[in-house]
């Protein structure tokens, strides 16, 4: 796909010092989901995933034509699924201890395939003008394959992660961009400063990041 069509802001996939906390979500008193559900109930978050369906095709957007308006994606369990890597035995789904040197062998290979559905918006936004940005909190040691798997997908690491995308969020809008759309799989990627217009969460039963 030609490099007018693929707007990846250095930014992006920036690190910085330390590693943030992906934590597996427990299989116990109900499962996966259940567990996810008391987590989120003891925070007092209120997921509205279900209006994604609807709000994704809602675009009565007025852009302004000037090369700002903005749609932010998470990268992983967002735009490219690594469904592939936790089918793995050694991996079950989330059932087994997670290795984050094993996950960054496997993101470093570049094959994760895209999301289908979010391919397809992706497909459909880019003709509208909207320019995409992909914000990761991936290693910065990963970052040629990730972008390479990126392109042909669509033909500060170690701060929190809120903390992380909240502030590269933030610097987007100072440098006078507009985040209309904003997806992600964590509460994390769509929650604190400049969360964008629209912010659509992802359901992730296999892991949450703090």
């Amino acid at each position: 796909m030609e490099a007018a069509l693929f707007f990846l802001l250095a930014t992006s996939l920036a690190a910085t010092s330390q590693a943030y906390q992906s934590h597996l979500l427990p299989h116990s008193g109900g499962g996966a989901a259940t567990s996810a559900a008391r987590h989120l109930h003891h925070k007092k978050i209120s997921c509205s995933s279900w209006r994604l369906a609807v709000e994704t095709n809602n675009t009565n957007l007025t852009l302004a034509g000037d090369g700002k308006d903005i749609w932010v994606f998470d990268l992983d369990e967002t735009a490219l699924s690594e469904l592939d890597y936790y089918s793995l035995p050694d991996v079950a789904f989330g059932a087994k201890e997670y290795n984050s040197t094993k996950k960054e062998e496997y993101q470093k290979k570049g094959t994760t395939p895209a999301l289908p559905a979010v391919l397809e918006l992706y497909k459909e936004l880019v003709p509208l003008g909207f320019k995409i940005v992909f914000l990761s909190a991936s290693s910065e040691t990963n970052r040629e394959s990730r972008v390479s798997n990126l392109k042909k997908q669509t033909s500060e690491h170690g701060t929190s992660s809120l903390t992380y995308k909240s502030k590269k969020r933030t610097e987007l809008v100072e440098a006078g961009y507009r985040i209309l759309g904003n997806m992600g799989d964590q509460w994390s990627d769509i929650s604190s400063s400049n969360p964008g217009n629209r912010a659509f969460k992802l359901p992730n039963p296999m892991y949450y990041v703090s």
